[in-house]
């Protein structure tokens, strides 16, 4: 039912991001930090962490990151995903 709300407006998706989005990079920056903090107290090297973000670019997230990847794959592949 949200998707229905959300997706026929702009100016409603766009105030669901306003709420929402926030409190999702809050919560990716405490785990972030967490697994650093975790990491140093171990020893241990933190490589890489993964966080899939489609949003990440537009939210203006990264800062949050030192690196970006991304990954693609051929449109039917992203479509026979989608429908499954």
């Amino acid at each position: 039912q949200l998707g229905s709300i959300v997706f026929s407006a702009k100016d409603r998706m766009r105030a669901l991001c306003d709420i929402t989005w926030p409190h999702i990079r809050r919560h990716i920056e405490e785990e972030v930090a967490t697994l650093k903090a975790s990491a140093a107290a171990n020893g241990t090297a933190l490589p890489f962490i993964f966080v899939e973000a489609a949003v990440l670019i537009e939210a203006g997230w990264m800062d949050v990151f030192d690196e970006v990847w991304v990954i693609t794959v051929p449109e039917e592949v992203a479509c026979s995903r989608l429908m499954k």
